[in-house]
């Protein structure tokens, strides 16, 4: 089965859905109190509902489906890699491109997609790079180039192997944005529903906008920053641990302040104990959520279908104008994880040929 996605916009026939860890595994874990560990299986349980429901929007709409797994020796404190397969993969041409994580996540990512293993790729070349901040637009390729992004060589390898099939390659700061968490990513900041039409943050922000000169680009006002700010100010307030040191740090050494277990949207894990227990045993987990506007961390089905985590008038209004229909699946604990539809997903075929847009 032949990768093809040459947008993010058309009609949607194959995907990969990320998967979390079994709750199964909670009750393994050693000294372990009733609260923690109801509130641990609730979070897991509830995590692979969201994907559940993901999944029967999808296949509704008649795309198949694919969820890698781990493996027996996998462990539940480490980070769930599979969570967000976009973070690491990409489709480029008829490539399915693995990089960033390890030989232990590529295999578990290879066992689901045995279908199509003759067309992996894991060039050295692109061993940690950024494809979350790549914009893929048909015979176009705007890759991010900036400090926690992608480097030039990374940019000059993807130009060696793609411009002799015809597609032009953008390299250069495609936006402007100084995200404090190294794992920050461009779609955190900006999505194209269809040709002609994007949802950013901030229109300035888009460096590359001299690109989309005749676009129609609408800015979204309502960030979690504004959503939650008193949620987000309780947490910066109190992130301590009990012995007075910092929760987390960015690997800069500065302190993670906003990296929390709190759910603003699930009152039952605004729970000490618990906070102190997830930062204590699996800080590795947490995300920077701040930075991620999940309103715009979309996972478009096709031109006329967008998937949405939350009701946003602006982004609704902005849809019935271009006639699109909006389609909410909520995934409840994406500022847990600090990861949207786009993240938790990635698109390997795309009905519709290699066309030019800009």
């Amino acid at each position: 089965m032949k990768p093809q996605a040459y947008t993010e916009f058309q009609p949607l026939k194959q995907i990969v859905v990320g998967r979390s860890w079994d709750s199964k595994a909670v009750s393994n874990l050693p000294n372990i109190s009733n609260n923690n560990k109801t509130l641990l299986t609730h979070l897991l349980d509830e995590t692979e509902e969201d994907y559940q429901k993901l999944i029967s929007i999808i296949k509704t709409y008649g795309a198949k489906v694919f969820r890698p797994d781990y493996d027996k020796q996998s462990s539940i404190y480490d980070y769930p890699a599979l969570m967000t397969p976009r973070d690491w993969s990409i489709v480029f041409d008829n490539d399915l491109i693995i990089g960033n994580f390890g030989k232990a996540t590529s295999r578990w990512f290879a066992e689901g997609l045995k279908e199509h293993a003759e067309y992996f790729k894991r060039p050295k070349e692109l061993i940690g790079f950024n494809p979350a901040s790549i914009i893929r637009l048909g015979k176009d390729i705007i890759v991010d180039v900036q400090k926690n992004s992608n480097s030039q060589a990374i940019v000059d390898y993807i130009k060696k192997t793609y411009e002799p099939l015809g597609y032009n390659i953008h390299g250069g700061k495609a936006f402007d944005v100084k995200f404090k968490n190294p794992m920050s990513h461009g779609d955190a900041v900006f999505a194209i529903l269809k040709p002609g039409v994007i949802i950013t943050t901030n229109s300035k922000l888009i460096i590359k906008s001299s690109l989309f000169a005749n676009w129609d680009i609408h800015v979204i006002e309502d960030d979690p920053l504004n959503i939650f700010k008193e949620g987000w100010q309780k947490i910066k307030k109190t992130n301590l641990r009990t012995d007075g040191t910092k929760n987390m740090s960015l690997d800069n050494g500065k302190t993670h302040e906003w990296a929390t277990s709190f759910d603003f949207e699930n009152p039952k894990f605004n729970n000490e104990e618990f906070d102190i227990f997830i930062k204590t045993w699996f800080n590795q987990w947490l995300g920077y959520s701040n930075e991620s506007v999940f309103d715009l961390n979309c996972l478009v089905l096709d031109e006329s279908h967008v998937l949405f985590t939350n009701y946003n008038k602006g982004v609704w209004d902005f849809c019935k104008k271009h006639n699109i229909e909006p389609i909410i699946c909520n995934f409840r604990h994406r500022f847990f994880w600090d990861g949207g539809l786009h993240c938790i997903t990635l698109d390997i075929e795309r009905e519709g040929s290699c066309e030019r847009y800009l």
